[in-house]
């Protein structure tokens, strides 16, 4: 690949968003080696990435493209940025693995794009759009959602958002500025690659959407998805979670509504792989071998991922999802993963005191 093409993709990663180039980790002791492997295996993310560039540097081990590879993935996986990061480095490269520019991209972008977050500190901004189409910004009231919808020879952006969560003045100011940061990062990125590759045909799309999983007298759980393009074959995809406290007038994590994310992860970890090979072998169409070391078939930490709350009775938390992007438990062809638990009596002792109210056992 040209090195100059490669280094300005990623270039354009960092300069549109917030976080800093990660950097080489320390070169790790052969004493240490024992203890990394253990913590690896166990599922540490920083253990795995560590491990993973002993071998790719040959530091306390024989240097190994393949174990590198392995160990750097699954802490990639696990939305280690560092590991992302250093993963699109060897798709850019060829080093371990095939040079491919699309999996150069997809990682590259997610490392420079940490978990969704949304703060209450600041208002709405408003967005001047590149170009002269027109924007379409309403914010959601009474039975009308909200839409953002801008369409530009450049990129084509659309962000929406139920009634029931604009209806929320302070829900609604939080989904209006995190548009407009949208809005402002996809027409930055596609102004700048424009005027660095003139020949470039390419339309950037950016679609966000947001949906109710369920409406409760005292809180609002809401999903959402998005959907981007930045060239290359493949989309970039990346589900979230809103969890709306009303009593509170705040926004909360899931994962918060529980004494810890590992109390969460011991309470649900068998039935999840269980439903998530499940699921994996029907799209695969023969089932995952028990002892196989292909990241793909590994089963990851369900509370380190997009969890969200739902609800069969209207009244209580009664269900628990998880949601995975391509590429998080499969590869990109079989698309996302979403997998639905009941709330058991494991589930319901991991949930704080203070909580325990709002959830009630699924069927």
């Amino acid at each position: 690949m040209n090195d100059l093409r490669k280094n300005w993709i990623l270039f354009i990663c960092l300069c549109c968003t917030n976080i800093a180039l990660p950097q080489s980790a320390q070169s790790v002791p052969a004493q240490d080696i024992a203890t990394l492997k253990t913590q690896a295996i166990a599922g540490d993310a920083e253990a795995q990435l560590n491990l993973g560039l002993a071998y790719f540097n040959g530091d306390g081990v024989q240097k190994d493209l393949t174990q590198a590879v392995y160990w750097i993935r699954k802490a990639a996986v696990q939305r280690n940025a560092q590991a992302q990061y250093n993963l699109a480095e060897m798709y850019a490269d060829g080093v371990g693995v095939p040079q491919d520019l699309v999996l150069m991209k997809l990682w590259a972008s997610r490392a420079f794009i940490p978990r969704k977050q949304f703060s209450a500190q600041s208002p709405a901004q408003s967005v001047e759009p590149t170009g002269t189409a027109p924007v379409t910004t309403g914010q959601a009231t009474g039975t009308k959602p909200s839409l953002w919808n801008v369409d530009t020879p450049l990129y084509s952006f659309t962000y929406s958002y139920p009634a029931a969560a604009g209806s929320i003045p302070a829900l609604n100011a939080m989904l209006d500025k995190d548009a407009a940061g949208q809005l402002a990062n996809i027409a930055a990125l596609s102004s700048d690659e424009s005027r660095a590759i003139p020949a470039k045909e390419v339309q950037y799309e950016s679609h966000t959407k947001v949906l109710i999983v369920t409406d409760l007298p005292a809180w609002l759980s809401l999903s959402g998805s998005i959907e981007e393009f930045k060239g290359g074959v493949h989309n970039l995809d990346s589900p979230f979670s809103l969890l709306w406290d009303k009593a509170q007038n705040r926004l909360v994590e899931a994962t918060d509504l529980f004494v810890s994310k590992d109390a969460l992860a011991f309470a649900i970890q068998k039935p999840f792989c269980v439903e998530l090979n499940r699921q994996r072998a029907k799209k695969r169409g023969s089932p995952v071998d028990p002892k196989s070391n292909d990241a793909f078939d590994a089963c990851m930490d369900p509370a380190n991922e997009v969890v969200i709350l739902g609800s069969a009775d209207h009244a209580h938390f009664t269900r628990i999802g998880i949601l995975m992007p391509p590429y998080e438990a499969g590869p990109y062809a079989e698309g996302d993963y979403a997998i639905t638990l009941p709330v058991t009596e494991a589930v319901l002792s991991a949930v704080r005191p203070e909580y325990r109210a709002a959830f009630a056992l699924g069927q």
